[in-house]
């Protein structure tokens, strides 16, 4: 299976070393990139708001930072029945209508650009859960 059959050549942008076998499966077996692009994300543990950029290929939400022209994995997020996507209107953080979360595990809280952004992150993840 060819490692160039996507649109944009992912693999060009992401730092494989920091995938594991399992990461490496999904990612190899993942039909293509269907989104991509810079998103703000809220980190509980830190209590702040981080710079990621976000690939979702396939089923596969990658949460990525960017190092240099690289992009360094965070997390590998399979999107399931087990997981759900929703669009925050009221938003605990102040900032209206560009806050979407995705629930599983451990909720991921993002924030978009605008309105139109995040719906369409919303809609395109929605096909999988």
């Amino acid at each position: 299976m060819s490692r160039y059959r996507y649109p944009l050549d992912i693999w060009d942008k992401l730092t494989i070393q920091y995938l594991n076998f399992k990461e490496f499966f999904y990612l190899e077996n993942s039909k293509n990139l269907v989104l991509e692009g810079p998103i703000l994300q809220y980190d509980k543990d830190k209590n702040r708001i981080i710079n990621r950029y976000l690939f979702l290929v396939g089923n596969l939400l990658i949460i990525t930072k960017k190092k240099k022209d690289k992009f360094k994995p965070k997390y590998f997020i399979g999107l399931t029945t087990k997981k759900c996507v929703s669009a925050v209107n009221d938003s605990e953080y102040k900032i209206p209508d560009v806050e979407f979360r995705v629930y599983g595990w451990k909720t991921y809280i993002f924030f978009a650009k605008n309105k139109n952004e995040r719906d369409m992150w919303v809609s395109a993840m929605e096909k999988y859960v």
